[in-house]
């Protein structure tokens, strides 16, 4: 029988492990040692219906053999039917069970334990703890199963944050919108397709509609989506198997057609693509429209750069597309065809600017909860006579010597602005932006402290924003120089999250202290509900890697709201303030925080938000931490900040009154298994949420 030492002695062994498959071997491991198993098996399902082994333990060789590749019906055998009674099951004469499989007594198993993981109706996983020499004369005793069932809570924990990682880690490669991969998924893609292609050719084909800017304004956004969706469609059908699409926001898609053999076959799909969008695309209401595309069209390794260069050269060459699209007589233009000379011309020029020609604009950073600058942030302008040339028009033409001009450039007069602005009574911390391959410069970290010295700039007011792109972040030298700039006390975040391939297991491993929400997935949450799961995702991922989440592109207050609604408070956008000239900035500051009085659209789109995060929050507690929550506050409706609004709609009302009973009864009974309670909890939330966003669109539910 387990002592109070051996729990104790237990728990805290698997508690400190992070690895997820070190963690079940222990579990495993220590719950054969409780019962005095010879071995133990841990069974997933990993596709429905199906269980199969994940690893075993001190298993005979011809078990293990037998079970190596084996998937296992989940209602077959006597895990079927302890996963069916949601309770352990144990066997002391395995071959004469009725439930026994023949060739698990061939291989010698006389008697097994089985733990389940999860509940009856969400089966996760199952533990099988097995004797192959004397079986044991009698089950365990209620001790031992109270340990071994903490041992399968834990597991069961584990398993709901590794399944919750993984999704979210698919959900962030995919388009909520045309379910092709997006800017993160290309980029990882691409980099397998360059690798691949040492002998072949590649070709990288940025499209973007002539009118769809027109079907939006005229019809809606609505339309637009359904345009889009139906664009995607034709693109998958159009192309040939081994080719790739990805969306990379608005009406701007990436294709990359790999195995090209020869210039003519190029220019056959090129067309082929071109007609199959020439056809008007038949949208809701009757609603007709015609939407034929232009094309920026890159060749590697003709085009012999980076991904980046790749994606960028397409641009320029989408660009050109766009601008000859009245006189034009294919909707393709290469880039290999424009004047090379003439951009790096134009390039030369624009660097001439720095650093006289520099203005800086700045954007205040705002926590909209507490209505105050958190910061502002720098961003480049090239004043050139009387034109004023944004980041689009020089950044593409700067290689990266001229960038690293430009970063200085603007970090010193950002640092001389602080300085400025403290000297007049408004103290404020200012970010910058870098471009990730600076940080393979060695002598950065010192550019940056000496900078730092000279205006009498505290570290910790300087924030970099790192743009994530491709693996350079993953590189040694980046990641040294990285630390390297966190020591010094630079404030570091990653910029468009979202946009570009960042796992997870990078977050987790960076000294960073807040990441961006790119605009992508904020400037339409107003009309894309289904964005709206996602931003809540990477708000508990910024809680989770204790960092400080903005939310950029924020234009609209129904956004703002939408944002609070979600847990969001930190913000950035033209709906708050537009970028502006220093002497500009502060009555727009003052401005800005005034406005933070009118609330936004107060609607279901907003009642669906704070939804989605209270439940959300709830569902935390009750995994992490149950005894801080009140049954009697969770009893009270009337305490609920939901509640009154959703009495308008009584469908909605009843299930949020039984979810409100459900977590009442839960923190009034803590020892229980309240798997199941918890899974109705989430069931009738993802109902209501159904039923809300039929109410939403005008529709009624299927």
């Amino acid at each position: 029988m387990p002592t109070l030492h051996d729990t104790i002695k237990i728990v805290r062994l698997l508690a400190l492990e992070h690895d997820a498959e070190t963690f079940f071997s222990l579990a495993a491991t220590e719950a054969a040692r409780l019962v005095g198993a010879d071995g133990a098996a841990l069974l997933e399902q990993t596709v429905p219906g199906l269980l199969r082994y994940r690893f075993f333990h001190g298993l005979p060789v011809a078990y293990q053999t037998l079970i190596h590749d084996y998937r296992l019906p989940i209602d077959k055998g006597t895990v079927g039917t302890a996963l069916r009674q949601g309770q352990p099951l144990f066997t002391a004469n395995y071959p004469g069970s009725p439930d026994a499989l023949p060739e698990f007594i061939q291989a010698g198993l006389k008697a097994n334990l089985i733990l389940p993981i999860g509940t009856s109706d969400l089966a996760l996983a199952a533990l099988s703890l097995a004797w192959f020499g004397e079986a044991p004369p009698e089950p365990p005793d209620a001790d031992t199963l109270a340990l071994l069932g903490l041992i399968t809570e834990l597991i069961h924990t584990r398993f709901y944050y590794q399944t919750q990682a993984e999704q979210l880690s698919q959900l962030a490669l995919r388009d909520t919108l045309t379910r092709l991969p997006n800017r993160r998924a290309l980029d990882a893609y691409l980099a397998q397709a360059l690798a691949r292609c040492e002998n072949g050719t590649l070709a990288l084909v940025m499209l973007d509609l002539d009118d769809f800017k027109l079907v939006n304004d005229t019809h809606g956004h609505a339309i637009g989506d359904v345009l889009l969706q139906q664009l995607a469609r034709r693109l998958q059908t159009t192309l040939r198997t081994g080719d790739y699409v990805a969306r990379l926001g608005g009406d701007e898609f990436v294709l990359l057609l790999e195995d090209i053999a020869e210039p003519s076959a190029l220019l056959a799909m090129l067309a082929r693509i071109s007609a199959a969008l020439l056809p008007a695309y038949q949208l809701p209401g009757g609603v007709e429209a015609l939407c034929p595309a232009s094309l920026g069209v890159t060749v590697y390794p003709e085009d012999d750069g980076t991904a980046d260069d790749l994606l960028r050269h397409a641009d320029r060459a989408l660009y050109q597309a766009k601008h000859d699209k009245t006189q034009r007589k294919q909707p393709w233009v290469l880039f290999a065809n424009l004047a090379h000379k003439h951009s790096h011309r134009r390039g030369r020029d624009l660097l001439a600017l720095l650093p006289h020609g520099l203005e800086l604009h700045y954007q205040p950073i705002i926590d909209v909860q507490r209505a105050s600058v958190v910061r502002v942030e720098a961003l480049a302008r090239l004043r050139d006579g009387d034109t004023l040339h944004a980041p689009g028009v020089f950044l593409p033409l700067f290689d990266e010597a001229a960038r690293h001009q430009l970063f200085e450039a603007v970090l010193q007069q950002a640092l001389a602005q602080l300085q400025t602005w403290e000297s007049a009574g408004f103290k404020t911390d200012v970010s910058i932006n870098i471009d990730p391959h600076l940080l393979l410069d060695a002598q950065l970290p010192k550019l940056i402290l000496d900078q730092l010295l000279h205006h009498h700039i505290e570290p910790g007011r300087l924030t970099l924003e790192i743009l994530e792109s491709g693996e350079i972040l993953n590189q040694t030298e980046t990641l040294q120089q990285i630390y390297a700039l966190h020591s010094l006390g630079v404030r570091l975040a990653i910029d468009d999250l979202g946009t570009a391939y960042a796992s997870l297991l990078r977050l987790r491993d960076l000294p960073i202290q807040e990441i961006k929400l790119d605009q992508v997935f904020v400037s339409e949450l107003d009309h894309r509900i289904d964005d709206l799961p996602f931003a809540l995702s990477i708000k508990d991922l910024a809680n989770g890697l204790n960092v400080e989440l903005v939310a950029e592109g924020v234009e609209s207050a129904t956004i703002r709201t939408l944002l609070l609604g979600l847990g969001i408070h930190t913000m950035q956008g033209f709906g708050l303030c537009r970028p502006l000239p220093a002497d500009q900035l502060l009555p727009a500051i003052q401005c800005a925080l005034a406005q933070l009085d009118t609330p936004g659209d107060m609607g279901l789109l907003v009642l669906y938000a704070r939804h989605l995060s209270l439940e959300s929050s709830l569902l935390n507690l009750l995994e992490q931490a149950p005894q801080l929550l009140n049954p009697q506050r969770l009893a009270d409706l009337a305490a609920c900040p939901l509640a009154k609004t959703l009495q308008s709609l009584p469908q909605l009302y009843q299930l949020h009154v039984r979810q409100h009973q459900i977590l009442a009864y839960i923190v009034n009974n803590p020892l229980g298994n309240m798997h199941a309670q918890i899974e109705e909890y989430r069931v009738l939330g993802r109902q209501l949420r159904h039923l809300l966003a039929a109410e939403i669109a005008g529709q009624t539910p299927s």
